[in-house]
């Protein structure tokens, strides 16, 4: 038998909150007991809350990545406890390798098409490249930091993919060249 917390949820919430930079008002005022005073509302057993959006930006304090900069507090530290009180259970959303910011910041992870143009969703959101230094240098650090830092009950990881165009990147250009 399965004593999987997941397997007996019925309700969740997922909180989309891709919130670009250019937006820091949007976050500023954030105010956690509220929030956890409507998520209880909605009667549910587990909630997603962002710890990495697609734009690249984190939501809590993290030594790796970029933090937002409409955030003042911590997001995870004052939900995930609140959460637990309440008897919710916490999921951490992690864009995996759709990140805007690694893309625009390493241009050599990004993936990239047969003639180098980078390939986007929307033509707005840029995905790295999981064989190039991302994976080692920023993803996983941040992973870590979410399991050993947060009493967190699982992971979302979003968007992971390689474009249906496949990836010719320096990174899988090298390895496929072998």
């Amino acid at each position: 038998m399965n004593n999987n917390w997941l397997d007996k949820a019925y309700r969740g919430i997922h909180i989309d909150f891709h919130t670009p930079e250019f937006l820091p008002e949007a976050i500023k005022n954030f105010d956690p007991e509220t929030w956890v005073k409507n998520i209880k509302l909605s009667d549910v057993q587990y909630v997603n809350i962002f710890a990495k959006c697609h734009y690249g930006n984190s939501y809590y304090n993290t030594k790796v990545g970029h933090k937002h900069t409409g955030l003042s507090v911590d997001m995870l530290e004052e939900m995930v406890p609140r959460l637990k009180r309440e008897g919710i259970s916490v999921i951490a959303y992690y864009s995996a390798n759709t990140d805007l910011r690694a893309a625009l910041e390493h241009p050599d992870w990004e993936q990239v098409d047969v003639d180098k143009r980078p390939l986007t969703t929307l033509d707005r959101w840029h995905d790295v490249c999981f064989n190039s230094p991302y994976l080692e240098q920023l993803m996983l650090p941040q992973i870590r930091e979410l399991i050993e830092n947060y009493e967190i009950d699982g992971l979302w990881l979003d968007m992971v993919r390689v474009m249906p165009e496949g990836c010719f990147c320096p990174y899988c250009r090298k390895i496929f060249n072998k």
